[in-house]
């Protein structure tokens, strides 16, 4: 019944915000900075921001895709619709959907953004996890040991405080790095030991100290 009630240029409104969304999606995905400046030191080899960047990017390409390609196909279903009805007037008179088409395609935009990020996680989550362990354990021990290793602890060896304040800098820096990551951020006034145990209870339960 709503179709009916629609005529053929209300579609080529529908099908141009559709294809504005889809090229929106299709510009962020490929258009933005792959990862941060002061995030973009390689851990190991690899850049888990870069990574993690490509694979929301990933999905937000195939979502502009989807975007584009369904708007094209309403685009040609209006002008199919408008000829072959033999429809009078012209798109002014169909101007009054622009607000509606507007606003669904904002809600439809923002819910397509929530599942990119829903599908983006279930695969860079998984990978960050077992590519960031042996940072965050290294990280976890020093704020829990005061910036010792398992060997000095085990060696009963002591630091200069110069090099305790270092390490136990370099450590934050790790956690934050992995907290940003897994996209959970440090709380107020939260320290370092409360924020490391949070991420090992969250991600890396098998992380002892």
């Amino acid at each position: 019944m709503l179709i009916v009630l629609i005529d053929g240029y209300d579609f080529t409104i529908i099908g141009i915000a559709l294809e504005v969304g889809g090229g929106f999606l299709l510009a962020k995905g490929y258009l933005k900075q792959f990862a941060p400046m002061e995030t973009a030191a390689t851990y190991w080899g690899t850049n888990p921001f870069a990574i993690r960047s490509a694979i929301v990017a990933h999905h937000e390409a195939v979502a502009g895709f989807g975007w584009l390609f369904l708007g094209l196909l309403i685009s040609a279903y209006a002008t199919v619709r408008a000829v072959y009805s033999g429809q009078q007037g012209s798109i002014q008179s169909s101007l009054h959907i622009i607000a509606v088409a507007g606003t669904g395609g904002l809600a439809l935009l923002f819910l397509t953004m929530w599942v990119i990020r829903l599908l983006s996680r279930r695969n860079y989550v998984p990978w960050i996890v077992a590519n960031q362990r042996e940072i965050f354990d290294r990280a976890f021990y020093a704020v829990a040991h005061d910036g010792e290793t398992r060997d000095e602890v085990a060696a009963g060896t002591g630091l200069f405080p110069h090099i305790r304040a270092e390490r136990l800098e370099h450590a934050r820096e790790r956690l934050n790095r992995v907290g940003k990551l897994l996209d959970l951020s440090r709380r107020r006034r939260e320290d370092d030991l409360a924020f490391a145990r949070r991420l090992s209870t969250k991600y890396f339960p098998d992380v002892q100290v």
